[in-house]
């Protein structure tokens, strides 16, 4: 439900390696790839404002996703990344 990824957005989505995809009777179901990191899953929690069901998902899928629905988001982290890597070279 892009309703619910939205609701977490798009910075602490990737943040917390995240995905908000399901809301159901006030719970939210989000991905994780580790769904028992307990201080991750309240952070979330916070952020939504309902309690979190975590669900395991692979590092490859929950990136897959989040390029998906954040591409600007990915786009910007990776010229960030980029232009780190160019400053970490600069001769001292």
């Amino acid at each position: 439900d892009l309703d619910v990824a939205e609701a977490l957005g798009a910075q602490r989505s990737w943040a917390h390696r995240a995905v908000a995809f399901h809301r159901i009777g006030g719970i939210t179901s989000v991905a994780l790839e580790d769904p028992q990191d307990v201080s991750a899953v309240d952070e979330l929690s916070r952020a939504l404002g309902t309690p979190v069901f975590p669900v395991h998902a692979t590092a490859p899928q929950i990136e897959a996703v989040l390029k998906e629905l954040f591409p600007r988001v990915e786009d910007e982290r990776s010229q960030l990344e980029g232009l780190l890597e160019q400053i970490r070279t600069l001769p001292e």
